[in-house]
């Protein structure tokens, strides 16, 4: 995937798409994961082969993604805040 230009938005944009497609699957979390295995299993064995370990890198890279977007948030805010009172 090296060499691939993204420009500032592409991951968020690519973040609400993956959001789309999984909430398209169903309303409850266990429909959703019930129906992606479903598609899954649909899939070519060697695509097969190669997508539980992206899934296992976005899992662990969202994870910790989430906390750090929060702090980065609050720490705009608190900025933001600082700014507007000061003057």
């Amino acid at each position: 995937m090296e060499g691939i230009p993204i420009d500032r938005y592409n991951l968020w944009m690519e973040i609400y798409r993956l959001y789309s497609a999984m909430d398209e699957l169903g309303l409850s979390r266990e429909e959703r994961i019930e129906a992606a295995v479903k598609r899954y299993m649909d899939l070519s064995p060697t695509i097969r082969r190669q997508l539980p370990g992206f899934v296992r890198r976005l899992a662990v890279d969202l994870f910790e993604l989430l906390p750090a977007i929060t702090n980065a948030e609050d720490s705009a805010s608190h900025d933001a805040n600082g700014k507007s009172g000061a003057a």
